[in-house]
């Protein structure tokens, strides 16, 4: 399901559901950092910043980052954010975005590479998509 609904995205080619999916990545890469440098219980504080506080898709971050940071265990939260994200998204939009976060949780939780974890949220986008963005997050370093 989730195959067919990126390349529905990727084939759009809308701009603005571009622009959210690299706001969404690039903030996951963030909380990714916020995770690996300063431990699991500063992703808590992070949440209240304004960029993220803003995001349409809050309520299921907040879900998701919350269920790391108190402990539960990585095939309970995958299991929880499956059901919520089913039940949740209205839109496929919405849906690709929730995949995005309860992917990038599961790493975050696991400890993963931050290239690791950045190659594979770019890779929802195509590469034509991606010179449509011009964001710095497909510059490769």
């Amino acid at each position: 399901m989730i195959d067919k609904i990126i390349r529905k995205i990727n084939e759009a080619a809308d701009l603005d559901v571009l622009n959210e999916l690299v706001v969404v990545i690039n903030v996951m890469i963030s909380l990714h950092e916020i995770g690996k440098n300063e431990g699991l219980l500063a992703l808590e504080e992070a949440l209240y910043k304004p960029n993220i506080k803003s995001l349409e898709c809050y309520d299921f971050l907040e879900e998701a980052v919350m269920m790391i940071v108190d402990g539960f265990d990585p095939i309970e939260v995958d299991e929880c954010l499956h059901y919520l994200m089913h039940s949740s998204a209205k839109e496929e939009e919405d849906y690709l975005i929730y995949h995005i976060i309860s992917t990038s949780v599961l790493k975050i939780q696991k400890g993963c590479n931050t290239r690791i974890l950045k190659k594979s949220l770019v890779s929802h986008i195509s590469f034509d998509n991606r010179k449509l963005v011009r964001s710095p997050l497909f510059i490769e370093r």
